[in-house]
């Protein structure tokens, strides 16, 4: 519980501060270069699935015209 008042504190170097400048800014900075890598592969998975889906979307569509005819 005093972890949290700490957090919370109406002061300049409160808790949230702290762990941000020390923990949380650190280890960002460290592995900035890794998080980029993992956000380029995402956007490529997900860029690629996009372009898979919208195949599948336009073949089932002409499929179902072809077959109203």
């Amino acid at each position: 519980m005093l972890i949290f008042v700490w957090c919370m504190a109406p002061i300049q170097a409160n808790g949230s501060q702290f762990i941000y400048s020390h923990v949380i800014l650190p280890w960002f900075l460290k592995n900035e270069s890794k998080l980029d890598k993992a956000f380029d592969r995402s956007k490529k998975l997900i860029s690629d699935a996009a372009d898979e889906a919208e195949k599948v979307a336009k073949k089932a569509a002409s499929d179902a015209l072809l077959k109203e005819d």
